[in-house]
Parts: structure tokens; sequence; C-alpha cells
């Protein structure tokens, strides 16, 4: 049995209406007409002849591509931003963590089509990356400014609910009758919470998911395990929190707190050298490769205008009408066809990358994506669904939501996460070392005996295997391809053929490493001939 839901958003009124699944459903069938095109669009995004990863920028990110965006969140994101002189990824992404943590975690989607108990909420977890100077926190504000009213708001209704409560168990005492069950909360956001708390606030809720919001995660982070000599059990339940499920918090001196539902979405701000801190210090746990790490470009001159009170207003509305969507236990939210072969092309993708990346620490994160995607499209449905006053369930999420979705994957958050996991290897840095002579060398191919040995002298102090890693990093972000006619005994490729592309793309790269070479030669040889320095 299936249903259709129309949902008006001004009155809070829902039209529910049974079908059989026998019955033509009167929404249409919404994937069957769809063409293919844009599926194969996505099969193909970001492949060209080959394009070589960038070794050498310095972690600066791309322009925020505000088209991925719900047009809701890009109107309000573009318009904020413009006035603070902020990069609009720290408005828009918080913004969506937002929207997943109004939507209740038992309105689900199913994944794909014929498995029925993968099943995913809206759950998201996001860091905005960058300095103080970026102005994070102040985007970040932007995008919670409905969600911490609705959460003042209920946590007054829940004293009074309290104060109720505890009257009626006076009164009950009084009588000698059976204390009343403590009645449920609603709470929208808990911040500088320990896990015993948020443990006992979260077992009091309705079991519909909650956002921990931290202007700052740096707090939030060295309150785990790593910084309390893997002593603590704080990292187990906010994974926990991530996933959802149940969960028992033991205590000291206090009853253990069973948690029926814990589900947590996470938004904040945080500096590079804090991140990377924690990632050394607990040694990758897994609580990083669930976050989604947006860095943040620098500010510029912002524009001195009055904001478009009505984009606020519409971004406001969406977050109060997601607060009210109810859920129908038993229904999940499915995907058009043409959502899934977006789907599944992007899930061939994720799985060429983890097979190609060799940075370990992004392949895990990009491991985590599979589930992260039916998550955020289920973001961007129920936002389109508040737009068109209809119920999640009432309607497939669609291909063109799908396509964003991958888009704003592997177009935004792929670069950013290589390039951040990329300070954690030692691989990464040795690689860039054989791009830099390959570029100053002008190399179109080399051997590995003749040419790296002879031109690179650190190259002969590396191990085996660390020399295989650096050219393996390099084949893999597209600068080499190993002449598969010319392998050692070991089974090893001896000689490599250069992408044309580097040259001309790092051109300016070529001419400051000749030039550094240049100047070590020529100290070089006027110390070898005993010439003075000074």
């Amino acid at each position: 049995m299936s249903a259709i839901i129309n949902f008006n958003a001004e009155t809070g009124e829902h039209l529910v209406m049974a079908v059989p699944p026998q019955a033509p459903s009167p929404i249409g069938n919404i994937g069957s007409d769809m063409q293919s095109t844009s599926g194969t669009e996505m099969a193909s995004m970001g492949e060209s002849s080959i394009v070589a990863v960038d070794l050498f920028d310095k972690f600066e990110p791309l322009p925020f591509d505000l088209s991925l965006m719900p047009s809701v969140v890009a109107a309000y994101a573009k318009d904020e931003s413009e006035i603070a002189g902020i990069d609009p990824v720290a408005i828009a992404m918080p913004c969506l963590v937002a929207c997943a943590a109004a939507i209740d975690d038992r309105i689900q989607i199913q994944v794909k089509r014929h498995v029925t108990n993968w099943l995913e909420s809206a759950r998201l977890w996001v860091a905005v990356l960058g300095p103080p100077s970026t102005m994070k926190t102040h985007g970040i504000g932007l995008a919670l400014k409905t969600t911490k009213a609705i959460s003042s708001a209920q946590i007054a209704l829940n004293n009074e609910k309290e104060k109720e409560w505890r009257l009626e168990c006076d009164n009950a005492k009084g009588d000698k009758l059976p204390p009343p069950d403590k009645p449920l909360i609603e709470r929208a956001t808990i911040n500088d919470v320990t896990v015993e708390r948020a443990a006992e606030l979260i077992s009091q809720c309705e079991p519909r998911g909650i956002l921990l919001e931290k202007d700052e995660l740096n707090g939030w982070l060295e309150s785990m395990d790593a910084y309390k000599g893997k002593k603590g059990g704080d990292s187990s339940f906010w994974l926990e929190g991530y996933n959802g499920g149940s969960k028992s918090v033991d205590r000291m001196t206090r009853p253990t707190i069973d948690v029926a539902h814990i589900g947590v979405s996470v938004v904040g701000g945080i500096q590079d050298e804090v991140l990377r801190a924690y990632s050394n210090a607990s040694n990758h746990d897994g609580m990083m490769q669930r976050m989604m790490i947006f860095p943040c470009r620098p500010r510029v001159k912002g524009e001195d205008r009055p904001n478009n009170q009505s984009f606020g207003d519409n971004y406001d509305r969406l977050i109060r009408g997601l607060y009210a969507l109810p859920h129908y236990p038993g229904y999940t939210v499915k995907m058009a066809d043409g959502a899934h072969r977006v789907r599944e092309a992007f899930y061939e993708k994720l799985f060429a990358l983890e097979e190609a990346i060799p940075n370990k620490f992004a392949k895990t994160t990009i491991g985590k994506w599979h589930g992260q995607f039916a998550r955020m499209l289920l973001v961007y449905h129920c936002i389109d669904c508040y737009t068109e006053n209809t119920h999640p369930l009432a309607t497939p999420a669609s291909e063109s939501n799908a396509i964003k979705v991958a888009k704003l994957f592997m177009n935004v958050l792929l670069p950013a996460t290589i390039k951040f996991y990329g300070q954690f290897d030692n691989a990464e840095d040795k690689a860039r070392d054989i791009a830099s002579l390959i570029l100053a060398k002008g190399w179109t191919r080399f051997t590995e005996k003749r040419d790296l040995s002879i031109n690179m002298k650190a190259y002969l102090g590396w191990k085996p295997w660390e020399q295989a890693e650096a050219l393996s990093r390099l084949e893999a972000y597209g600068w080499i391809v190993p002449e598969k006619l010319r392998l050692n005994s070991a089974g090893r490729p001896t000689a490599y053929i250069v992408n044309e592309d580097v040259h001309t793309r790092f051109a300016a790269h070529a001419e400051k490493e000749q030039a550094r070479r240049a100047a070590v030669t020529q100290m070089m040889n006027e110390i070898n001939c005993g010439n003075k320095m000074l």
C-alpha cells in the first residue's frame, strides 16, 4: 500500500489517501518520461582527455557554485554573503544542515530500487573550514537564526510542561497514585553539552533527531577520546548519533541512560590547524571521515545595501515548514527512475575513486558518500516538496535534484577532500617533488633508473615502497602513464609518459622551479670553487 499526501504549509493540514499497489498512481510515473541525457551527463562528469590534479596550490577553494543549491537556500545565501563579503558556502552549507535537522529522522529515503532495508534519514555533518577572518561564524549564525528561535521557543514550552508534570506528580503522590509518565519534549538544538547531558536530554525528546550547533567545533573535538587518553566514550556516542539508533550511556554515580533513538546533525566552523591536530591525535578514528569539510574563501569587501527581506522570510518559512512535516510510519520516500540512474552512475564513480585514490584518509571519507548522497538528496527533495505544498512521500526524489547533489559531491566536495587529506600523507610530498622535477626538466618521458636516480638524489634515499607509492600517486592524479612494455623483474614500470597537460597548466611553476634549481647550482659551484659568499 502506498500513500499520496498533500501538505498545506500555511495551515499545516495534510490530506492522506491510500493507493493500492495495483492502481495507477495519481501523481504519474515521474521517472518514465525523463530523457537519459542527464544520466549520461553524470556518468561522464569530470572526465575529459585527462586533467592532472594541481599538486602545488595552497588549498584555496574554488568559488562556490550556488546553482547547485535549492533555490530558496541559494537566494538567501547569495544575498547575505554579498552584503557581508563572505564566501556563500559559509551560509549555504549550514543552511542545508539546518534543513536536514528540521526534517524528522523518521522520514527516510530508500536508497536502492529493490533493497528495502537500506534507509537513510536526513542527518548531515558539515564543517566550514577557514581562519577567523573568513567570518564563517557570522555565516553559520545567519543559517541557524530560525533554528535557534525555534529551539528557544521549545525550551520555554518544555519548562511549562515540566512544571505541569511536577504538579501532577505532587497530586498523584497526595492521592497515593502512581506518578504520571514524564511527557516527551521537543528540542531543536544542543550546544555546549557533555555526552551524559546530551544523552539525558535526547532520551526525553521525541525521536526525530537534533542539531548540535557550534560556532567553532574546536571545543567539541577537544572533548573527544583522543584528548582523554582514549578513556572516554564520547566519539562512540556521537558516531552512533551519526548512524542513528539506540544507545546506552553508563554513568558512575547515576543510573544508566537508555536512549531509544539518537540522531544528531552537526554543523560548525573550524580552523585548518585545529582539524589537522585532531586528525593526527585521533589517528583518524572515523569522526572526521563522516564530516563534509567545505573550505571558506577569504573575505572581500561587502556591499552597503539592505538585505532582501523576502529571501530571509522565505528561508524562515522553509525551516518552520520542514519542522512541521509529519512522519507516517511504514512509508518511505522513493527515488524516480532518473534519480536512480544518476545514483548508480555516481556510485560507479565512487567505486572508481576508491580504487584510484591512493590517499587512505581521503579514500575512507569518500567511502561514506554512498549514504551521504541519499541523505543530501532527501534534504533537497523535502525542500522542493515544501515549496510545492506536497509531502515528501507523495512524489519520488527527482533526477534533477540527484544531479545537483552528485555535482555538489564531485565538483565541490571532492577537490576539497583530496586537498585536505593530502596534508596527512608523506607520499603526497614525495609525489610533489617528482612533479616539480618533471616540470623543471620539461620531460615528456622519463625512466626511473636513468632520469630520476641521476637528477633527484633524494629519490635514491627513499625506500622502494616509497618510490612506488610516489609514482603511483602521480599516476592516479593524471600526471604520468606507465609504459606497459617496460617492466623490471618485480613487475614495476621502468619508464613513464608525461601528460602534456602539465607543461601547459603549470608553466609558471616550471619557471620558478627552474630558477630555483639554477640558483642552487650556481651557489654550489661558487662554494666548490672557493668563492666567498659575502
